[in-house]
């Protein structure tokens, strides 16, 4: 059960869901619900910091407009734009292409073209 405010209001796993102009139902996978501040947010904008919404700093709570404030939300540019970015999070991190492979093939690629360079002054000395 979650929480009822001062009118009796409150989040409910109802909120989780959203309903498309088709009347298609789809889950908002990406909705968070804090128990310990009775707030939501949305996790990709919070993780991706894209957004001043309240549902990426403080939360959000004020449950009579949670409907109209979720589908503004969605709608954003900034929400899409988060949206975009976890997807090609997930995609980088299946395939392994994240920054750190990134950054170890530019070390590798330095370290060879500094053995080089050292290989071939060693044999200008040599000489």
């Amino acid at each position: 059960m979650f929480l009822k405010n001062d009118s009796g209001a409150h989040f409910s796993k109802f909120h989780c869901k959203r309903k498309l102009p088709n009347g298609e139902i789809v889950d908002r996978p990406r909705l968070l619900y804090s128990a310990s501040s009775d707030k939501i947010f949305c996790y990709n904008c919070k993780l991706f910091k894209n957004s001043v919404s309240t549902l990426t700093s403080n939360g959000f709570n004020d449950w009579p407009n949670i409907h109209r404030r979720l589908a503004e939300h969605q709608e954003s540019k900034k929400h899409l734009q988060a949206m975009l970015s976890c997807c090609e999070l997930q995609q980088r991190l299946s395939s392994g292409k994240t920054i750190n492979e990134v950054v170890e093939k530019q070390i590798s690629q330095e370290a060879e073209r500094w053995q080089k360079e050292t290989f071939h002054s060693g044999d200008l000395r040599n000489i």
